[in-house]
Order: C-alpha cells, then sequence, then structure tokens
C-alpha cells in the first residue's frame, strides 16, 4: 500500500469524511498503520517545527531538547522499517530520518550537557541542521518536491 493511495487524500478530508472513512472503509491493519504514521509524522513536523513553536508544544517542566529527541526516536526511527516494508516511506525519507538520527546520536556521544539546553535548542547550528534535515524530510512526505 503505497501512502499516496490513501494517506495524502485522508489528510484532504474533512473531519466528518475521515470519521466515516475510518469507521466504515479501513480495515484494522490500515487503522494501525495510520496511526503509526500520524505519530511518525507529528514527531517528525516538530523536530521540523522552529524553536517557538517547540516550547510550545511541550511542557516547560521537562528538557524539551531531550524530549523532541526522544519523540524523533520512538515515533520515527523505531517504525522506519515497518513504514518502509508497507510503502508508506521512500528510501530516501529513510535516509533523511538515518540522517537526523545520526546527528542527534553524535549530540548524545559528544556528552555536552550544553547541546541539550533550551538555549541551544534555539541557537545551535547542530539543532538547526536537525531542523532543516526534518523540513526536507516533510517536503518528500507531501511529496511536494
Amino acid at each position: 500500500m503505497d501512502k499516496s493511495d490513501w494517506f495524502l487524500s485522508y489528510c484532504h478530508m474533512s473531519e466528518e469524511e475521515k470519521w466515516v472513512y475510518e469507521e466504515l472503509e479501513m480495515t484494522d491493519n490500515c487503522k494501525i498503520q495510520l496511526s503509526i504514521y500520524r505519530r511518525m509524522y507529528n514527531a517528525v513536523l516538530l523536530m521540523a517545527s522552529n524553536y517557538e513553536k517547540q516550547i510550545d508544544a511541550l511542557p516547560k517542566t521537562i528538557n524539551i531538547s531531550d524530549e523532541i529527541a526522544l519523540a524523533f526516536d520512538d515515533e520515527v526511527v523505531e517504525v522506519m522499517d515497518v513504514l518502509y516494508k508497507y510503502g508508506m516511506l521512500s528510501l530516501a525519507e529513510c535516509t533523511l530520518i538515518k540522517d537526523i538520527n545520526n546527528q542527534l546520536s553524535d549530540m548524545s556521544r559528544e556528552h555536552d550537557e550544553g547541546l541539550w539546553t533550551l538555549k541551544a535548542l534555539k541557537e545551535s547550528n547542530l539543532w538547526e541542521q536537525c531542523r532543516e534535515k526534518a523540513r526536507q524530510l516533510l517536503t518528500l512526505l507531501y511529496n511536494l518536491e
């Protein structure tokens, strides 16, 4: 099942159409795939967002930069192979996911707590590179080449 066959058209449905589609037309397997894809997309969107949107999206009581990286790992990296298997991610999309993940892993391995502060999230070139790659990924996900 190719994502362009159903996910993009699904995104453009009204809320009422989505409800009818989910209740009457989608198989349980498609519902699971849609749920996984939505969570993956939302984590990519969070990574791609500017600093202000990122800090507005999460509670101030947590380490926001760490949570963004964890969400990307949990909701994108961990499901990448499954979504690729079902034709919902392309090889180019998987490559960008791996690039972002590698950058985040490199940042973690540096053991520089300064990279995981709000100041770094706002000003660090490394975080901006992650955002830019995530924006490229969003473009591919929406077939906006």
